[in-house]
């Protein structure tokens, strides 16, 4: 592992009695880092430390598994009347975490002293569980008769057989959104999937954001560009 792909963390106290412990983290946050930073985490929570602050100022990139870390703590430290709030993010990483909506599950501050006050008296969000979507009640149509030509006393049936076209793939309906609307959040191409047009697709947010991140349409720039350029070619 080169030094630019390396998680250096480091581990301070604030707060009255040094109740608030602050984790400088820099470097990346990935599939091979993602585990250095769960074992600071687990020894951390082990002492019963449950309010955290992750300085993520120098954090250049985070993978879903390093937002993983973040999320599956979440539960515990609210638990226990702490919380976990993360500070001064990247634009990059920021842009994904809003693109993940994790803002409406875990707290986000651009000034640190704020982050660590903040634990005076003030809840953190709590998770909500997702009710499951009512079940749609699917109606086959019956296709209409083929029609027939009539010539003389002479009736002959048609019967033209088209090649069926391949049905879109789950892929293919997320980047037909992103090229209708580039400013959809994932939970409003989550919602765009269950609609009747597009065969009622029930798909977890992880699975869109793997597809965003294969075709590299993470970014709010990069899906503006690609439904422009989706635009000239019509």
């Amino acid at each position: 592992m080169s030094p630019l792909d390396d998680l250096r963390i480091s581990v301070s106290q604030s707060g009255e009695n040094s109740e608030v412990v602050i984790l400088r983290l820099d470097g990346v946050i990935d599939t091979l880092t993602a585990p250095q930073l769960d074992k600071v985490m687990t020894r951390l929570l082990q002492q019963r430390r449950y309010k955290l602050v992750c300085d993520l100022s120098g954090i250049d990139y985070v993978s879903s598994a390093g937002w993983g870390i973040f999320i599956s703590y979440i539960k515990e430290v609210r638990e226990n009347q702490g919380d976990l709030k993360l500070v001064k993010m990247q634009p990059d990483v920021a842009e994904i975490f809003e693109l993940l909506e994790f803002d409406t599950v875990i707290k986000s501050y651009d000034d640190l002293n704020r982050a660590t006050y903040d634990f005076d008296g003030q809840p953190g969000v709590r998770l909500q569980p997702q009710a499951e979507p009512a079940a749609v009640a699917t109606v086959s149509l019956l296709q209409p008769p083929i029609e027939s030509i009539e010539s003389h006393a002479t009736k002959i049936s048609l019967s033209i057989t088209k090649p069926a076209e391949p049905a879109p793939s789950l892929e293919d309906k997320i980047l037909t959104l992103v090229q209708e609307d580039p400013l959809l959040r994932i939970s409003e191409i989550r919602g765009q999937l269950k609609l009747p047009r597009l065969g009622e697709v029930k798909v977890s947010r992880l699975k869109i954001f793997f597809v965003l991140k294969k075709n590299r349409l993470l970014r709010l720039r990069s899906r503006c560009l690609f439904a422009r350029q989706a635009g000239k070619s019509f």
